[in-house]
């Protein structure tokens, strides 16, 4: 069964359209013996034709109904663009896709691409779990400092050290990229250790183990956060009427994927990347209901349910320029 579609695109910062491909994902779930294994592969590409409407089809269908146990995913992502290699839509870890616009209403996908956004690397370290609870030991190593900043060829580094049971440091290499997860819900950001830590003094296999998976994975959804409270604040200042800025969710409803097509770190330890808010149907009304709006002003709503109108109209308007 073919599976066509619709993607109504907002590129905010205007400009060109670039080329477009869909992906269907087949995800595979291995849960004997524990731990559940999953895994996550191409099953199909196509390209999808037309502008801020791009319509595809794959012809391998929704539900991949021929194969036994296993899960579909859909994704999006621009061509031709250099150091863009994220995607704009990610859905995925269902049996079926929606079904299509017009038989489904909701059934179209809406997807704005914002700006380049940032988040601060040390800012982000110094307020959360652990960051906030030193110094502490873990396998007998006293943990005194512990930071996050700018490393060689846009990498960040994680560095601690201490002075227990003598003179230790300890520094993880980390290389933050786009998430192609199609599993929901998962950070838009995936992170390798590259290349091998540097260390000097005792460390224990303990505090390797602990600073590679806790203190990453804590720090990891604290960026995630802030990401997400990043992206939706920019959301929200192109819509109108406007959003009443203390009723601003940072956390995007479970019907709304935030992913980034591109990241990458600057000398100055900020994490920069550009993001996109996507999902089937409006994804403007579901991020804003109605009783976050200021309706006081009288200009109606320029984001607003008529998403897919709203979306092709101002994409012509900011097509001239795309920073």
């Amino acid at each position: 069964m073919v599976y066509v579609n619709t993607l109504n695109r907002l590129i905010v910062e205007g400009g060109e359209f670039p080329a477009l491909k869909a992906r269907i994902w087949m995800i595979t779930r291995t849960v004997v013996p524990p731990p559940t294994v999953r895994d996550q592969d191409v099953y199909e590409e196509v390209e999808a034709t037309g502008t801020n409407r791009a319509v595809f089809a794959l012809n391998s269908g929704p539900s991949l109904v021929d194969e036994t146990a296993k899960l579909c995913g859909l994704s999006l992502h621009e061509e031709g663009l250099p150091a863009v290699n994220g995607p704009i839509f990610r859905f995925g870890d269902v049996e079926s896709l929606p079904t299509p616009f017009p038989d489904n209403p909701e059934g179209y996908i809406d997807c704005t691409e914002l700006p380049r956004a940032a988040v601060d690397l040390t800012t982000v370290a110094s307020r959360d779990w652990p960051f906030t609870a030193l110094p502490l030991t873990v396998g007998g190593n006293r943990v005194a400092t512990l930071t996050v900043g700018a490393g060689n060829g846009g990498r960040a580094d994680l560095a601690a050290s201490g002075d227990l049971p003598a003179p230790w440091s300890y520094t993880v290499h980390l290389r933050i990229s786009p998430s192609w997860e199609v599993f929901l819900p998962s950070s838009p950001f995936a992170v390798d250790q590259d290349p091998a830590p540097t260390a000097s003094g005792p460390i224990s296999g303990d505090l390797r183990r602990w600073l590679g998976t806790s203190v990453l994975n804590a720090y990891m959804s604290s960026v995630t956060n802030a990401a997400y409270d990043t992206t939706i604040r920019a959301h929200a200042a192109i819509v109108f009427p406007p959003v009443k800025p203390f009723l601003i969710s940072g956390v995007p409803p479970p019907d709304v994927v935030i992913s980034v097509r591109r990241v990458g770190v600057d000398p100055a330890g900020l994490l920069e990347f550009w993001p996109t808010t996507a999902g089937f149907g409006n994804v403007t009304s579901r991020l804003f209901p109605p009783d976050t709006r200021d309706t006081s002003t009288p200009l109606g709503c320029l984001l607003g349910p008529a998403s897919g109108l709203a979306s092709r109209t101002l994409s012509q308007l900011l097509r001239s320029r795309r920073g």
